[in-house]
């Protein structure tokens, strides 16, 4: 399978959830940062919009979080805690904004140090970040394919989408970024 050079490097964008997407399914409206992505090792993203304990699709998660699971004597309720997927949902990541940067470039970051995290969780650090369980993952031209059949659409990196917007909005403002109607979505092209 050829996968064509408009797929070189979602690295940084955002991936969101096409209004087509069955409603049932796991990343209906979701909205996902990708972390890294390669067309020979495939992609791997964070979904910045499922908070636990509110719309979290993985209730064991919620209850974890919430009756004292800790990492390193920091207890995640403490945190602003999110589903990042559903591989590896006992792995945390922290999605964050460099600290003393006014940069807009690359302002994004993920790390996993323990340092940061508790310094986040001291209520000191970043100005933006979040703390997420689990990750998303596409092998070799998985994603491109889904994208192709009008899963996903692409944004470029936005941190009001991401840090700025509620969890319930950030779906509905990142289409409005790129000009969508949800209600007025039309999954395949109209034939007459």
């Amino acid at each position: 399978m050829k996968i064509t050079t408009e797929f070189k490097d979602l690295t940084g964008k955002i991936l969101i959830a096409t209004p087509s997407i069955n409603p049932q399914s796991y990343f209906s409206k979701t909205v996902i940062y990708v972390v890294k992505h390669t067309l020979e090792e495939g992609t791997i993203g964070l979904i910045v919009n499922h908070p636990i304990g509110k719309n979290d699709p993985n209730p064991s998660l919620e209850r974890m979080a919430f009756t004292g699971f800790k990492i390193d004597n920091i207890e995640l309720s403490d945190l602003e805690t999110y589903v990042g997927g559903p591989v590896d949902s006992d792995k945390g990541f922290l999605l964050h904004t460099d600290q003393d940067s006014i940069d807009e470039a690359n302002s994004i970051y993920l790390s996993s140090n323990i340092k940061l995290l508790k310094t986040i969780a001291s209520g000191k650090g970043p100005k933006y970040s979040m703390f997420l369980l689990g990750y998303c993952g596409w092998g070799h031209g998985q994603l491109e394919d889904e994208i192709r059949n009008n899963e996903w659409l692409i944004l470029e990196e936005n941190k009001k989408i991401i840090f700025e917007t509620s969890d319930k909005e950030k779906w509905l403002k990142a289409l409005e970024q790129l000009k969508i109607n949800p209600v007025q979505y039309i999954n395949k092209p109209a034939y007459c």
